[in-house]
Formats: structure tokens, C-alpha cells, sequence
């Protein structure tokens, strides 16, 4: 019996985390928020704050969007960490330049974690941390 062969998601994990931070950074809550699993069990946790929902996630980050003119997140580094061919954590930092809309420059950076998930042909993420 031949051993079922695993096909690596390590690209398509980073593409779904570059789709992520553009859709930041073109500041479209709605492309931001469909990355997200719409699904029981969803967390998005920043610091201390807990998210349940790709609805709730998509209302929070418009609400900071609309604070901001500019905002330029980049990522720093990524590793992708495959546990099948459908299911991945990636690790990494970012860096983020943003101007509020009083003409306030501020930066971020911190570090995130996520757990991807392949259902249906499509990658989502189910599990998002980011600290600070």
C-alpha cells in the first residue's frame, strides 16, 4: 500500500497571508474579513481584545480604518509550519506605517500567529493572534 502523499501548503498559506495584509493596507474591511473562517470556534485575538466572528472582525477593523489615512502594513518574516495538506500555522512579525486621519504618524510592529484551513478549495483562516 503506497503512503498517501502530502501535498505542501506552504504557498498557498503565504499567498492567503499576502492577500490578508493587502486587503489591509487597501483598506477594504470587507476583502480583510473574507479570509476568515465563518465558522464556530473562530477567534481573532489582538492583545487582549477576543473576536467571534469574520461579521464582528470586519466591523472592528472598518471602525480602525476609519481612524487612519494611510496604513502600510508589511510583513518582516513568516514561517509556515505544515501539519497536512489541508491544515498549516504560520509565525511571523510585521511592521505597520499608518498616518491617522489628524495627521498623526504612528507605527506597530508585533508578532502573529495564525492556523490556516483548506476547506472547499479555499484557505481561511479559523485561529488569528497578534500581539504587540
Amino acid at each position: 500500500m503506497q503512503a498517501e502523499r502530502l501535498v505542501d501548503p506552504t504557498p498557498a498559506v503565504l499567498a492567503l497571508s499576502d492577500s490578508i495584509l493587502a486587503a489591509a493596507g487597501d483598506r477594504d474591511a470587507e476583502r480583510f474579513a473574507s479570509f476568515f473562517a465563518n465558522r464556530p470556534g473562530f477567534r481573532y485575538l489582538i492583545n487582549a481584545n477576543q473576536i467571534e466572528s469574520p461579521a464582528a472582525l470586519r466591523t472592528a477593523f472598518d471602525a480602525m480604518l476609519r481612524r487612519q489615512q494611510v496604513f502600510r502594513p508589511v510583513w518582516n518574516s513568516r514561517t509556515v509550519q505544515v501539519l497536512t495538506s489541508e491544515i498549516a500555522i504560520l509565525t511571523g512579525t510585521f511592521s505597520t506605517q499608518a498616518r491617522r486621519v489628524n495627521g498623526e504618524d504612528w507605527s506597530a510592529s508585533g508578532a502573529v500567529t495564525f492556523v490556516a484551513l483548506k476547506e472547499m478549495d479555499r484557505w481561511h483562516v479559523v485561529h488569528w493572534h497578534t500581539s504587540e
